[in-house]
């Protein structure tokens, strides 16, 4: 015959929640598990906020099309806010066929401009 497992009880949640915090250790990182981007991303994150891989994203910084970083401490950092203008820009630019016809001759005059 098999003996019934134990009721749960408020004693053993306690003890397996200590359990847990004892195994933390001092120099992990305090993450939430909230479902929002955080302010201040690194460039990988930064790429997959808005869509592209790191490659792709680094050339349109240099583009200028999205926003160079923050440098922190020698740490660059993009903020959220304003990767989401520079798509909201991008959006705008697709609505508007005289901009977006302008920023292709641009694109042109700089790369004839850089072979010479």
């Amino acid at each position: 015959m098999v003996a019934a497992p134990a009721p749960f009880s408020a004693e053993a949640a306690g003890a397996a929640a200590s359990h847990y915090c004892a195994m933390r250790t001092s120099a992990e990182k305090l993450q939430d598990r909230l479902a929002y981007p955080p302010r201040l991303m690194d460039e990988a994150r930064a790429a997959a906020y808005v869509g592209f891989g790191p490659t792709k994203f680094h050339d349109l910084v240099d583009e200028g099309i999205m926003p160079a970083p923050l440098n922190i401490d020698g740490s660059p950092r993009w903020d959220r806010l304003e990767l989401d203008g520079a798509v909201d820009n991008l959006k705008d630019r697709r609505r508007d066929p005289v901009v977006r016809d302008r920023d292709r001759l641009e694109q042109r005059i700089r790369a004839m401009e850089e072979g010479s």
